[in-house]
């Protein structure tokens, strides 16, 4: 894994082994926050109200996301600790 990636570099997280492949390049931290950057800005680009996505109902939803998300990049810290591992 680089610890550095070029600044140039602009990750592609339209896909999913864009995703993979970003994920595999950069540290963790810097991996989630480009991750991040590029959700809001995608929301922002369309012109999403995350707050208003599906009506009432979602109160909370943007915190609730940010768990989720969460619980995701941990899984991924676990599962490539364990391919470390090997």
């Amino acid at each position: 894994m680089c610890d550095k990636v070029s600044q140039e570099y602009h990750p592609d997280f339209s896909t999913l082994s864009g995703i993979m492949e970003h994920f595999s390049r950069v540290p963790l931290e810097q991996f989630k926050a480009d991750l991040n950057e590029w959700f809001y800005k995608s929301l922002d680009d369309n012109q999403i109200d995350l707050c208003k996505l599906n009506g009432e109902n979602t109160i909370g939803f943007p915190e609730q996301l940010k768990h989720f998300v969460q619980d995701i990049y941990n899984q991924a810290e676990v599962l490539r600790k364990k391919q470390d591992d090997k």
